[in-house]
């Protein structure tokens, strides 16, 4: 059996705290554990423990990714989870974009400190989506264009990123990702951890609306919300990215206050 290489910024990431406290951090849709560094090495300086899986299908090929179904993704964030929950007595979640949608779902499930969603892919503006369960028989992708959002175009593993998932539109991923979707609306209504909410004007994937779906949801429970106005999709790593990171900072530091 032939075993598919991991490029080095989807390699998972574990940093050790100084704290007894963890946070998950779960990347989007195509996308990688790297995405999220910033953010990591933030909390991490802040004391926190912080675990960045892989989830299946991403940072190896594009084979591995259509392969790759929605249980896998979760099932991989969860076992995390419990990875995390093993070392520290008190444990986050932040998802990014997909890993918005698998936070709720992993909130819904477990009695977790908190939870931080940026750019939360429970709705996105891509109509079409809905047609994804019918096309993915038919074919596995279409072209698409490039939006690197902040990332280096110049590095190898980007550009083998860009090359291998991101100049694609994928129909069984999508298909995987609607399903999630209606999974993490139902879900929603039963989280009941204190949950900060990030979002951008300029996002051309995720809707503003989705705030509106979200606090319809969360009620009371969504306790902190921060809207961008130059971001795309990709919050940790364009314009405003240090913004991005020092609110999150700022909010796990408020919720040792309360």
């Amino acid at each position: 059996m032939a075993y598919r290489k991991v490029i080095a910024i989807a390699q998972p990431r574990f940093l050790e705290g100084d704290g007894d406290e963890g946070i998950l951090l779960i990347h989007g849709l195509g996308s990688y554990p790297g995405v999220l560094d910033n953010l990591a090495y933030a909390l991490n300086g802040e004391g926190f423990s912080v675990s960045s899986p892989r989830l299946p299908g991403h940072g190896t090929d594009g084979d591995d990714y259509a392969a790759a179904s929605g249980r896998d993704w979760v099932r991989r964030s969860e076992d995390s989870l419990y990875e995390l929950a093993g070392r520290c007595s008190k444990v986050h979640i932040l998802g990014f974009s997909l890993g918005g949608v698998i936070a709720l779902i992993l909130a819904a499930r477990s009695e977790i400190e908190s939870l931080t969603l940026l750019a939360p892919a429970v709705t996105n503006t891509n109509r079409q989506i809905v047609l994804a369960p019918i096309l993915r028989r038919f074919l596995r992708k279409l072209p698409g264009e490039v939006d690197f959002q902040g990332q280096n175009p110049d590095d190898p593993d980007i550009g083998y990123l860009a090359e291998e998932y991101w100049r694609w539109k994928w129909a069984a991923p999508a298909a995987e990702l609607l399903k999630l979707q209606r999974k993490a609306k139902a879900a929603a209504k039963r989280v009941t951890s204190r949950t900060m909410l990030m979002v951008s004007r300029s996002d051309t994937a995720v809707p503003l609306k989705v705030k509106r779906v979200l606090e319809k949801r969360l009620g009371d429970h969504l306790m902190k919300t921060v809207v961008l106005d130059h971001s795309g999709h990709t919050l940790t790593t364009d314009c405003e990215k240090d913004k991005v990171a020092s609110e999150v900072v700022a909010w796990y530091k408020s919720l040792s206050l309360r």
